[in-house]
């Protein structure tokens, strides 16, 4: 999923304060930061701005984040597409839906499709 800069600008200080919370606990902190290291140093930003969206999906609820991003940015197009997109991932995540081309830019277990959105059939001739 691409993330438009003025998204990311707006959304930093939230992720900022994400990370210092989970740095004050020590426990859970060890325990988020076991996930993260199976991405590898370039993958573990990846893994912790994931797991923020996802915790303030669940806390802030899609109306909640939609005003937040309203206030912080004049451009209504791109906030609803982050948003679907968000709503999207996170749907894609709970049923375990996803494509070839998902498994291999997400780098998602193959253990995890639980259903591919790729249609192929084998021609004859």
């Amino acid at each position: 999923m691409d993330i438009d800069k003025d998204i990311i600008v707006a959304i930093k200080p939230e992720m900022v304060k994400f990370y210092t919370k989970m740095r004050e606990n020590e426990d859970m902190f060890n325990v988020m930061s076991e996930g993260a290291e199976e991405y590898g140093l370039e993958g573990e930003a990846t893994y912790w701005f994931n797991l923020f969206l996802q915790i303030w999906l669940k806390r802030q609820g899609v109306k909640g984040i939609v005003d937040f991003l309203n206030k912080k940015i004049d451009d209504e197009e791109k906030v609803k597409n982050f948003v679907y997109n968000l709503i999207k991932l996170d749907y894609k995540s709970k049923v375990g839906m996803w494509s070839w081309n998902e498994v291999e830019e997400f780098g998602i277990d193959i253990d995890d499709v639980k259903i591919s959105t790729a249609k192929y059939s084998l021609l004859r001739s």
